[in-house]
């Protein structure tokens, strides 16, 4: 993830999709200097169209 998804994801102008076309809800932290991001579908998502995440795509937000 570049530093400009980031931002714009902190944001509000963008927002992380899955392979499903799932709104994702976007973690990030710093372990010992490495960013880490971890993805994950919102709950009503899930509910709605279950299935494991294959693909995220970062895209504008509407």
């Amino acid at each position: 993830m570049t530093d400009e998804n980031l931002r714009g994801l902190r944001n509000g102008s963008l927002v992380a999709v899955d392979n499903l076309g799932r709104l994702l809800e976007v973690e990030v932290e710093y372990e010992r200097g490495v960013r880490v991001v971890t993805v994950e579908p919102h709950d009503s998502d899930i509910r709605r169209n279950p299935g494991p995440i294959g693909s995220v795509s970062i895209r504008p937000a509407f």
